[in-house]
């Protein structure tokens, strides 16, 4: 016997409360499509779409600030759902911020500077002739920083 491969033979090769499950799990990520289509990419990140029930989506948000943000999109954001393609009917959300929800993007980190060889050597005379010692010892934590080639 093959086992399913693909989502739809999925669906169609499991139990009725499963199949429900995994269509309702679909909807729901076109629902996510559709919010980080419509809003704006920094408020997008902070909102989650959760269950739907009684026409309203409940939307998570990680802080009462995004929350208030939201709150001004909201009645586009129901046309716009109401619209796309694969969405139930809603006409109302209902926003619920739940604090860490969410994990948060990592911020970018940039490498770090590269150090020539000139410039270390540089550093080092100048550790020399410096009258502070801890200024000297600095530049010279600072000089052992050079790229070795």
């Amino acid at each position: 016997m093959r086992s399913p491969t693909t989502f739809r033979s999925l669906s169609q090769a499991t139990p009725p409360a499963l199949s429900r499950l995994m269509r309702r799990t679909q909807q729901l990520h076109y629902i996510a499509l559709a919010i980080r289509g419509f809003l704006p990419e920094s408020l997008a990140e902070h909102c989650q779409p959760g269950n739907i029930r009684d026409y309203t989506l409940c939307v998570y948000v990680n802080s009462s600030a995004w929350a208030t943000r939201l709150r001004y999109f909201a009645p586009e954001l129901i046309k716009v759902l109401q619209n796309h393609a694969g969405t139930p009917s809603i006409h109302h959300l209902r926003i619920i911020v739940q604090p860490g929800a969410f994990r948060q993007t990592a911020p970018d980190i940039k490498p770090r500077c590269k150090l020539s060889q000139e410039n270390a050597n540089l550093l080092h005379q100048a550790a020399a002739t410096a009258r502070s010692p801890r200024l000297s010892a600095a530049l010279q934590r600072l000089a052992r920083h050079a790229s070795r080639k």
